[in-house]
Formats: structure tokens, C-alpha cells, sequence
């Protein structure tokens, strides 16, 4: 986990929006800045990311100290829109997909928000912790079952909703992992006529809509996934 303070004033971050973050250690290596979701923010205003060390870029930020100095541009895109009314949030997320969800849970933790998390394995499931400290109700599913349910993070969605204890349409999804998984995650709202958001991971260069490189179908056409998202209504996008 790393912790943002900024050297100036900016926007305060909401849930679902992201930072591009400059990791070049020496020269122009790695190029191009990484895209990172806010995990949280702190109580004196600082942002918060989480992230698993996967390539080069991950690997300079687990080996820079506190006080290190980095190139950051954000908060970008749109976050979650907060639930209307009195629906309750039902939020779903796969691995790393759990990240923006947690600033989302401690934002609407006064709407008592069912947490639907999957990962791997037990030692892949993220932010338990946290999440429980909001209040939130937590549902875990495991592929190996070594953690809660076995299975896939929307079965078990599913299952809730096949005998949920209040009507279905008091519901509202929000979601955010893999593609396969959204694509479950959109068809059960549509099927079921919930309002629901999901918020898609891509391959960003630029972050703020220039270069098109984030671009994903929807019904009238491609748009961006930096600046037209990353969260988009269930209905609005074709995965």
C-alpha cells in the first residue's frame, strides 16, 4: 500500500476515480505512467492505493521509501455515483477489483452495503479487514474454497439474489474485476432490471482521453475508459 500527499492542492478523489502514477527510476523506463485505483482516503486527506507487484513498474514502488517524490496526475475519470433513495448497495469485487470498492463501502457505510468479495484463494482475498470495519456484511467466495464458499464471486451473488430478503429492485450493483466476471455481473442486473455500475480495468497510456488507447464497445459506439469511465451504468457498455 502506498500513501499519496500531494505537493499541492488538489481535488479530493472519489470512489472509482484513479491516479496515473510516473515510475521511471532512471532515464525514460519505464515510459508510460501506471494507472492506480484510490483504495482510500485518509482522514487528513491524503489518498491511499493498494496494489500487487506485478511488473516493473510494481517493483519500483515496493523498493521506494517514505518521502519519495513521484510524478502523480489525478484524481481522473468518474467515480461510482452514490445509491439513491433507500436501495441498499450490493458491491462485487474479483481480486484486485475489490480496491476501489473499499473507498466506495467507507463512503456509503451509513447504507449498510452487502460486500460480495472472490479471489483465488484465501491468501488472495484483500482489505477483509477494512471492510468489515465500515459495518458492511461480507460474503467471500474462494475458487480453491479455502475461504468462504467455493466457487466463482457471482455464484454466490446469485445465490443471494435467487431469495434475497427484501424485494429485488431495493437492490443496486456495483462491481469492478476481469472482464468475465463484469459480463455476469452487467447480465444479472439487466435480467433482474437492477440498477447497477461497473468499473472496467484496461491498458492506459495517457489517462486523460488523448491517445484512445482505453477504448471499449458500447451500444452508440466506442468511448473511453479514462475519461468517459471507468465506471459505466451496467447498460451502457458491451463486454
Amino acid at each position: 500500500m502506498a500513501t499519496l500527499k500531494p505537493l499541492k492542492a488538489v481535488p479530493e478523489a472519489r470512489a472509482g476515480q484513479f491516479f496515473m502514477l510516473g515510475l521511471r527510476a532512471a532515464g525514460n523506463d519505464p515510459l508510460l505512467k501506471r494507472p492506480f485505483s484510490l483504495y482510500r482516503t485518509t482522514s487528513d486527506g491524503f489518498a491511499q492505493i493498494l496494489y500487487r507487484v506485478k511488473g516493473r513498474g510494481t517493483r519500483i514502488m515496493c523498493g521506494l521509501k517514505p518521502g519519495s517524490t513521484l510524478e502523480v496526475l489525478g484524481p481522473l475519470g468518474n467515480g461510482f455515483p452514490p445509491p439513491v433513495t433507500d436501495k441498499q448497495p450490493l458491491l462485487v469485487g474479483g481480486g484486485l477489483g475489490i480496491v476501489p470498492l473499499v473507498a466506495l463501502a467507507e463512503s456509503i457505510k451509513h447504507k449498510s452495503p452487502m460486500v460480495f468479495i472472490g479471489a483465488g484463494s484465501k491468501d488472495e482475498v484483500l482489505a477483509q479487514d477494512v471492510l468489515s470495519g465500515t459495518g458492511a456484511h461480507l460474503e467471500i467466495a474462494t475458487e480453491d474454497g479455502s475461504e468462504g464458499r467455493p466457487g466463482f464471486v457471482t455464484d454466490i451473488l446469485k445465490h443471494f439474489l435467487n431469495a434475497p430478503p427484501s424485494p429485488v429492485s431495493s437492490y443496486v450493483l456495483y462491481g469492478c474485476g476481469p472482464k468475465q466476471m463484469l459480463k455476469s455481473v452487467s447480465s444479472i442486473a439487466v435480467q433482474l432490471g437492477l440498477e447497477g455500475y461497473v468499473s472496467l480495468e484496461e491498458h492506459m497510456a495517457c489517462g486523460v482521453g488523448a491517445c484512445m488507447g482505453c477504448v471499449v464497445k458500447t451500444p452508440a459506439g466506442y468511448r473511453r475508459v479514462c475519461k468517459d469511465g471507468p465506471v459505466f451504468a451496467v447498460n451502457e457498455i458491451v463486454l
